[in-house]
């Protein structure tokens, strides 16, 4: 039995949940750019996500004082992130150096 591409594609992509990687991705790779509009140029080149791990996202940062400079603005971070995904998403942010 041959069922079409265009039937089937929606549902593997709701199954593995495709479509938020997807954003996830796309979020990664722009990430300096980003961040730079969400909370100021001077944060662009000073961090990167490592993961999304359920509501927790990983950041890593250039150094310990830079991890402390975003800190002060997790909840901001947040909120610009959840609003990037349409939904809440985030719950917790985790810097790491």
């Amino acid at each position: 039995m041959l069922v079409k591409l265009k039937k089937t594609l929606p549902s593997f992509w709701a199954k593995f949940n495709l479509g938020e990687r997807k954003k996830e991705t796309a979020l990664i790779k722009s990430w300096d750019n980003s961040i730079s509009k969400a909370i100021g140029g001077k944060f662009s080149g000073q961090s990167r996500i490592l993961v999304f791990e359920k509501d927790l996202v990983v950041i890593e940062c250039l150094n310990s004082v830079w991890a402390q400079e975003f800190k002060f603005r997790e909840k901001k971070i947040i909120q610009w992130i959840n609003q990037y995904f349409g939904k809440n998403k985030i719950s917790r942010i985790k810097f790491v150096w």
